[in-house]
């Protein structure tokens, strides 16, 4: 950037990127000495006063910009109420020249997923657990997050030298009973859960609950243990493996005291599927047979 730029409070360092081709741009920016990572909403905007169009269409525009303020706030304000710590939700939200920017901390990855797949079963299970737990509170709350995958979920270190992670990207989660409209659904396929495919295509299926979240946290539990996902067979991602009926392959790699929790992680259908708090009770159970 060849100049800076204030948006709000913050002071953007560089200039927005499109995140995954998405919904949104983002960048970092400071404010107060702290750097901290902005999105950019690219829908919805509240309507522009100069902008030719009818009064009706006007109201139905900022009516829809209202609603989603509403919500997200209320979204936001129960996952910071939710979080056991490990949950990076926002800590800003804001409009700005009619769009929405959504501010969280800036939190910086010590290792990736590749590496902790190389690391004791012992620090393994710290990740899994914590994971596990977080994820058991913000159900409580019935939040979905929608977007779980590796790039959401940074791996510090802690003080005693060992790891933990934390949960970024809320943007794009949800109270399981408002779910977005189908066309509004976003992620990433390589991580979604039978009854996301489902409602995509918009085809009858089972609701989305934050079971969902448990599904691609089974397949990230898989990449873990040993630093893979779980084979498809013929199939491009795991989702249309179990739609249609393929029996979960554990890698043999993976220790067989593991098998029965990941296949109940990855089970088709949510009701039979594990909640986050039973995966939680499991690994301590897991931990115990050491």
């Amino acid at each position: 950037m060849e100049e800076s730029i204030q948006i709000g409070a913050y002071t953007l360092l560089s200039d927005f990127q499109m995140k995954d081709g998405g919904n949104c741009e983002w960048t970092f920016a400071s404010k107060d000495g702290e750097t901290y990572f902005i999105k950019k909403l690219l829908s919805p905007v509240y309507p522009n006063a100069n902008a030719s169009m009818s009064e009706n269409t006007r109201k139905r525009k900022q009516k829809i910009c209202d609603d989603f303020k509403e919500k997200s706030e209320h979204l936001f304000q129960e996952i910071r109420n939710a979080s056991k710590g490990n949950s990076i939700a926002p800590v800003d939200f804001f409009v700005h020249d009619g769009r929405f920017y959504i501010v969280t901390e800036k939190v910086d990855a010590a290792i990736s997923f590749k590496e902790l797949a190389k690391k004791s079963e012992e620090q393994k299970m710290i990740i899994m657990k914590v994971l596990a737990y977080e994820f058991g509170a913000l159900s409580v709350k019935k939040i979905v997050h929608s977007d779980l995958k590796p790039e959401n979920l940074l791996i510090k270190k802690t003080i005693d030298g060992f790891y933990t992670v934390k949960i970024i990207d809320f943007g794009e989660s949800f109270f399981q009973n408002a779910v977005p409209d189908p066309d509004s659904l976003k992620g990433d396929q390589v991580y979604y859960s039978p009854e996301f495919v489902t409602a995509i295509k918009k085809e009858a299926g089972e609701s989305i609950t934050p079971k969902s979240d448990v599904f691609a946290l089974g397949i990230i539990f898989h990449e873990i243990l040993c630093g893979k996902r779980p084979k498809t067979g013929k199939y491009n991602y795991l989702c249309e493996a179990v739609l249609n009926d393929k029996a979960i392959e554990i890698d043999t790699s993976i220790p067989k005291k593991f098998h029965d929790l990941l296949r109940n992680m990855l089970k088709k259908s949510p009701k039979e599927r594990y909640s986050a708090g039973k995966v939680f009770r499991d690994l301590q159970a897991i931990e115990k047979l050491r």
